[in-house]
């Protein structure tokens, strides 16, 4: 199974926005879709622990990251992840954000090889375009970028 069979740079470029709440929502589905595919594999602490390393390692880089509640629960990681995606530069926030997949795509190519990552990694890429009526994931309405900007009027 080749690198382009599971998408890992298609992946990269859909986080890729110049809105931090966009980011923050697209990091937090990604991690969703990709705990759906891997918990059954790995289980819950497998994950944790695996996301874990990856904050670890990026956090040389993005310490902000390392402020996150360790050893919580997947959803509770992702959603502090978003939380602190949401209050970056874009710029900042992005660089984080493939930093941190790229890392774990890495990771998980060691763990558990290439052909298991793969897979997990595809279903998790064909699931995260999908919403549950299983329409394509569209851009939010254009209010989202202006909220943003009223926020940080205030």
């Amino acid at each position: 199974m080749t690198a382009d069979k599971y998408h890992p740079q298609a992946v990269l470029m859909w986080l890729e926005t110049d809105h931090s709440l966009l980011l923050a929502r697209r990091s937090v589905q990604l991690w969703a879709a990709i705990a759906d595919e891997l918990m059954p594999i790995v289980g819950d602490r497998g994950l944790i622990a695996l996301f874990n390393r990856c904050i670890d390692i990026c956090g040389t880089t993005f310490p902000w990251l390392l402020k996150a509640p360790a050893r919580s629960s997947p959803p509770r990681c992702f959603d502090t992840l978003g939380a602190q995606l949401s209050e970056r530069e874009p710029r900042d926030g992005l660089a984080a954000s493939r930093a941190l997949f790229g890392t774990f795509h890495d990771l998980l190519l060691i763990l558990i090889g290439e052909p298991l990552a793969g897979g997990v990694l595809e279903a998790a890429w064909r699931d995260l375009l999908r919403h549950p009526d299983g329409k394509p994931l569209s851009l939010p309405a254009q209010s989202e970028p202006e909220e943003q900007d009223e926020h940080k009027h205030r």
